[in-house]
């Protein structure tokens, strides 16, 4: 739902990088964690950035597809 607000307002490339930088910085911070609620709240941060790219990657699929369709 949250990535639908996104893509309506920016381009996928740009939602796409915003994720996967979300997803790469909770997975360096991920190493320094100390306690279980930075834990808890880093992969938080890492699922909301998996998730933005895991929408866009089933978007660029499912609109090359309709265009390279076998007729």
């Amino acid at each position: 739902l949250f990535t639908n607000v996104l893509l309506k307002r920016y381009s996928m490339r740009q939602v796409g990088v915003v994720g996967s930088v979300l997803f790469a910085t909770a997975s360096i911070i991920m190493a320094f964690v100390q306690h279980v609620y930075q834990l808890a709240v880093i992969t938080l941060i890492q699922g909301v950035g998996g998730g933005f790219v895991n929408n866009i990657c089933n978007a660029n699929f499912t609109a090359y597809f309709v265009v390279k369709r076998a007729r």
